[in-house]
């Protein structure tokens, strides 16, 4: 059985999608809007067959130049001080998609940013907050 969502919520996610596909800056937005859990809209998302893009953290092939074939690029440095942070957040030895934010906002760097450093660092990016990875 179908799960039911919010009509309020599903109404937002519609107005946001294109095609049947949302960017992750859209479903973030939505989910500030009402106020609710990323987790929350993500399963509304996926109740909706709606498709999750552009990731803000690159994996899905959306963000700087240094992009190619949809793969996050490695940062050409990791400061110190990033690493340590990075290294902290790991839970089970990967970065959670919202402690990659997390430290993106507390440092003053792009979301991207963050990412290309654990890619420098070898370290997988999981659980998406939107549950897409």
């Amino acid at each position: 059985m179908a799960q039911k969502v919010d009509p309020v919520l599903a109404a937002a996610l519609d107005g946001a999608a294109v095609g049947g596909k949302i960017s992750c800056a859209d479903a973030e937005q939505v989910a500030r809007s009402l106020e609710l859990p990323m987790e929350e809209v993500g399963e509304a998302l996926d109740a909706r067959e709606l498709h999750i893009v552009k990731c803000q953290l690159g994996l899905f092939g959306f963000g700087t130049a240094r992009h190619s074939g949809g793969v996050i690029a490695a940062a050409p440095e990791v400061s110190a001080e990033l690493e340590r942070q990075i290294r902290e957040a790991l839970v089970g030895g990967r970065m959670p998609c919202a402690a990659a934010w997390g430290i993106a906002a507390r440092e003053g760097l792009g979301r991207i940013e963050v990412a290309e450093a654990c890619e420098a660092l070898g370290i997988k990016i999981k659980p998406c907050q939107l549950g897409a990875f």
